[in-house]
């Protein structure tokens, strides 16, 4: 009961009535600043992307988080092999008409200005990805290429369609790269033991690299393609080839008619591939060594930053006090944590194209021994049953109109935080936690937040600091 009632917002009033006289005292703390800090911003680093289902290409400069580029190298499929499609250059009526790299996508696929034209570059690989090699978005696939581009192109995200298309059902857009017809026709050319068999193939023409930058002066755009089968999407080598058809009329009259034929080799989900990511800060505001920009915390996704939070030893050493000991003597007043909320409110002054990316929810890590980010949690009473340290972490709305993220940290961690009684559950493995974007490699949303101190606008005190709040109750 104690539990449920100190969850109030006027907690001084809770428990009164029931208990009567001041045998029930119930106290919240809230810190901030001093006592629990956002000291740096983290950037990711190289980001793995093995377990990719898209691919990437495009170039923007964020005007608070720096410029992104992105592109991506792959190999390709061999795709069907129908007698139409194997037997090109056999018959004297199949006829080479182009090539071209198809890449579809759909709604809401991208970041950064659908009006901003990009030029983008097909390369031809001259040596095969490593299909045992665990690429990263830092690895530079240009070595692996010939000199001189195989295709280029320029486009523009939405290309002109009407937002009402866009919003149709399994609405798919499309940009075609015409590729240069010496590489087509090699593919046209080839024996049909080289094009029915996977090896061969893939020795033959051992992949692309694609990639696109920016050639206006709009922000940019970085668009995702999806390629796994799950999302009815293709993004294929198109070989087009026609046919020639001769038809007899009844009056024994020859015509010739026409049918044209796309070859496609595909990128799917077993082809050896990766995407090249790069994050330059050079040109923001963002400080990495902690000292200027504890009034921020920036959040980013697709390999872009994380906010550090601190818990002080100052804050450890307040609740010691406050907090007995389960090893002292418990004559005197019973304090008992009825809860704990970390809360991180949305600055509202960044840039409002910042409120049009909120990421639905946030995570909490806590960085392991083998240096991965990780939720954390805890062995609670010896059980060997690891629980999670929090809950929550989704986007809402308060009364007063703030957006913030809260955080519920289990009460039975907290105390074992402040007065540590099981082995491996030391302060120093929970005192630094990372606020960061679920799945960061797999989506664009960003954030900034008001750190753990805020320097108040034209004094306007309705800003409000990130915060730990610790509801508590005394019983005498």
């Amino acid at each position: 009961m104690l539990v449920a009632w100190s969850c109030e917002d006027k907690p001084a009033e809770i428990g009164a009535e029931i208990f009567g006289g001041n045998l029930i005292d119930t106290r919240i703390s809230i810190s901030s600043g001093d006592t629990i800090r956002a000291t740096n911003t983290s950037a990711f680093g190289k980001v793995d992307f093995n377990a990719i289902n898209y691919l990437m290409i495009g170039e923007y400069n964020d005007s608070v988080y720096g410029s992104i580029s992105a592109g991506f190298a792959s190999e390709f499929s061999l795709g069907n092999t129908l007698d139409d499609t194997v037997k090109l250059n056999y018959n004297e009526d199949y006829e080479y008409l182009g090539t071209e790299l198809r890449l579809q996508y759909t709604n809401n696929s991208w970041i950064g200005d659908t009006l901003a034209k990009q030029k983008v570059t097909v390369y031809r690989l001259q040596e095969r990805l490593d299909p045992d090699m665990d690429y990263h978005s830092d690895f530079d696939p240009l070595p692996l290429c010939y000199p001189a581009p195989i295709g280029t192109d320029t486009f523009e995200i939405k290309n002109g369609a009407r937002d009402t298309l866009w919003q149709t059902a399994n609405y798919v857009h499309n940009i075609a790269i015409a590729i240069d017809d010496a590489v087509g026709l090699e593919l046209f050319e080839a024996d049909s033991a080289i094009i029915t068999n996977s090896e061969s193939f893939k020795n033959l023409f051992k992949g692309v690299y694609v990639t696109a930058e920016k050639i206006d002066d709009r922000i940019g755009s970085v668009l995702r393609i999806p390629y796994t089968a799950e999302s009815n999407l293709s993004q294929q080598l198109a070989v087009i080839i026609r046919r020639r058809n001769i038809l007899t009329d009844a009056d024994g009259q020859e015509s010739i008619a026409y049918d044209t034929i796309p070859k496609l080799y595909p990128i799917n989900k077993e082809a050896t591939k990766t995407i090249r990511y790069t994050h330059d800060y050079t040109n923001t505001n963002i400080d990495f060594t902690g000292e200027n920009n504890v009034d921020k915390i920036y959040v980013q996704g697709m390999g872009g930053t994380r906010g550090k939070i601190n818990i002080t030893d100052a804050f450890i050493s307040k609740w010691k006090e406050i907090l007995p000991s389960p090893d002292e003597d418990l004559n005197g007043p019973i304090t008992s944590v009825a809860s704990v909320e970390l809360s991180f409110y949305l600055d509202t002054l960044a840039d409002k194209n910042y409120k049009d990316n909120l990421p639905e929810a946030l995570n909490l890590y806590v960085l392991n021994s083998n240096g991965n980010f990780v939720p954390p949690s805890f062995d609670l009473n010896l059980s060997n049953t690891n629980v999670p340290v929090f809950t929550g972490g989704k986007g809402a709305n308060t009364e007063s109109g703030d957006i913030k993220y809260t955080f519920s940290m289990q009460t039975g961690f907290f105390e074992e935080f402040i007065h540590p009684q099981i082995s491996g559950n030391s302060q120093k493995k929970y005192q630094e936690f990372y606020l960061g974007i679920p799945a960061p490699e797999f989506n664009f949303n960003r954030v900034v937040l008001h750190g753990m101190n805020i320097e108040k606008v034209n004094s306007d005190e309705t800003l409000k600091s990130s915060n730990l709040a610790v509801r508590y109750v005394v019983v005498d």
